[in-house]
């Protein structure tokens, strides 16, 4: 539904869902995702202009969530449009997000997430995990943008870079060898997360709060 200033995406949740895949994509946007809901998903768009397809499959592995932007040709607009999503904190979720022109804003420390996929050309990405799991993994495939990662003081961590003339900054970490870091203690950390990012023209970093 929507109203002169916004459009409401909604999916009830199912019993039971164990494990959820979103898969988000869209340009010029401002993501922010942090809070919880009793739905399965829940998104508002502050521009209707903005169009998204959101559709929902049940597979063998989980449900899946395709939350796409329509027509992705507002690169050379002024404005943006602001999208507020809110997932449910049961199930285990991916993430899978492809952007561009974009500031997401990505709090996933009330979520149980298994992977991250991200995306992103010309854009911010501002990410914080709390690693619950036994394993997290993170790929970050960047061109041209602004990365920040934030995780745990405490938290273990490993980061597998490929970049190009990027600036890294990895405080905290011990070098391993040439594009391979950990953090003291990694091997025998219990829950984990891992990351590859491939950066080009970017700046990436790891910030533990």
């Amino acid at each position: 539904m929507s109203n002169a200033d916004s459009s409401v995406y909604n999916l009830d949740n199912k019993t039971a869902v164990k494990t959820a895949r979103l898969n988000l994509e869209g340009a010029a946007i401002v993501v922010n995702l942090s809070d919880t809901t009793g739905k399965l998903f829940n998104a508002v768009v502050k521009d209707t202009r903005r169009k998204f397809a959101l559709s929902q499959q049940t597979t063998d592995s989980g449900e899946v969530v395709n939350f796409i932007m329509k027509g992705q040709n507002h690169l050379n607009h002024s404005d943006s449009a602001s999208v507020a999503l809110c997932l449910n904190p049961d199930p285990q979720w991916d993430i899978h997000a492809k952007v561009a022109a974009t500031q997401c804003n990505f709090d996933f420390s009330k979520f149980k997430i298994s992977e991250l996929r991200l995306t992103c050309a010309a854009g911010q990405m501002n990410v914080k995990l709390t690693p619950v799991l036994e394993s997290t993994d993170v790929e970050i495939t960047a061109t041209v943008s602004d990365i920040t990662v934030r995780i745990p003081q405490n938290a273990a961590c490993e980061v597998h870079l490929e970049s190009a003339l990027a600036g890294n900054d990895f405080s905290g970490f011990l070098k391993k060898d040439e594009n391979h870091y950990e953090t003291p203690g990694f091997a025998t950390a219990k829950n984990k997360v891992h990351i590859r990012a491939n950066c080009s023209l970017s700046s990436f970093k790891i910030e533990r709060y």
